[in-house]
């Protein structure tokens, strides 16, 4: 039937789904790699890859052929009717609903170990081998790729399916609501490693770009769970809107100077600076920086001063800066 055969469509498509998303979670959580490697001992001595490659093989070799074979019972159709028009090539939505399942799965098991070892903190015993500080802070930059590609599958979800039927339009709309939330869980997991790196290393212009990207992506999440159930909402258009009111923003944010602020409240709690790092920061951070130059560290006071004082002043019109001519004040 039309059913069973959609169903199988989604499982193929979820197993592609997983081949792409399983060994991104893999290398974003360690506890989840553990569990994930370590699946087969509960098989014992069984060799479960080649048990489900083989199986996997037989089974679709044997449905193959038994078609191929039934087939010579029936007289050979030519099938005449063409479909025109955009609907025809949009996504059955059991094929979508067998997909939207099987992704969701996997992110509830996700979710589980994240609540379990990295909210909780070092409460609980994590497996061996793997240090809660090591295990905070990786996996970052995996999570924001699976947020884009669930991003991305539910934009497509929303754009190519057909819904017609109350029942299963309800359905699909309540998996892709369910996926919408475990994205956010993987922002809100990506922001929480950040900002234990940051507090073992520091503030930079990156890890402040990296906060706004999260904001961003939050907001259009929150846009797509809107879309989800109100289908006239343009969503594109205001993701556009959205990001050009970030980046103007931004632009008008002084930036470094927020970062030298940072790392020097930082300094005062912890007695950790990388002063290096705020020479390297344009006349924007002087402001900040000059809170060092009467420290009782004599050696970053020295380092503050030079900091500031290095940077050579020009009068020129065209090249005037607003925190240029207020770092001329506090030169020494």
């Amino acid at each position: 039937s039309t059913t069973k055969k959609n169903i199988l469509i989604g499982i193929g498509l979820s197993v592609f789904l997983l081949l792409i998303l399983v060994p991104m979670l893999i290398s974003a959580d360690m506890a989840f790699k553990y569990y994930i490697g370590n699946i087969t001992n509960v098989f014992g001595n069984l060799q479960f890859g080649d048990f489900i490659a083989h199986g996997f093989i037989i089974i679709v070799t044997s449905l193959y052929f038994f078609g191929y074979a039934w087939s010579f019972k029936y007289p050979r159709k030519e099938r005449t009717a063409h479909i025109e028009g955009a609907e025809a090539k949009k996504l059955d939505a059991v094929i979508v609903v067998t997909v939207l399942s099987v992704v969701n799965l996997l992110y509830l098991l996700f979710t589980l170990v994240q609540f379990s070892f990295l909210y909780s903190g070092a409460g609980n015993v994590l497996p061996d081998g793997i240090n809660y500080a090591e295990y905070a802070r990786s996996g970052f930059f995996d999570l924001v790729r699976a947020t884009v590609v669930n991003l991305a599958i539910i934009l497509g979800v929303i754009k190519f399916t057909k819904l017609h039927q109350a029942g299963i339009s309800k359905a699909v709309k309540g998996l892709l609501s369910l996926l919408a939330l475990f994205t956010i869980n993987l922002l809100f997991s990506a922001y929480f490693r950040m900002s234990l790196y940051e507090q073992t290393y520091g503030f930079t212009e990156l890890r402040v770009f990296v906060y706004i990207l999260i904001a961003y992506l939050f907001i259009v999440l929150s846009l797509s769970l809107l879309k989800i159930w109100r289908d006239k909402l343009p969503l594109i258009k205001a993701a556009v809107i959205v990001g050009a009111v970030i980046y103007i923003t931004v632009n008008y944010v002084n930036i470094e100077g927020m970062v030298a602020g940072k790392n020097i409240d930082r300094y005062y709690e912890t007695g950790n600076i990388d002063m290096s790092y705020l020479g390297s920061l344009s006349e924007d951070a002087h402001p900040q920086i000059s809170r060092l130059m009467n420290d009782k560290d004599y050696g970053i006071s020295v380092q503050a001063k030079a900091i500031i004082n290095d940077k050579p002043y020009s009068d020129r019109l065209l090249e005037y800066n607003y925190f240029r001519a207020k770092s001329k004040g506090l030169k020494q």
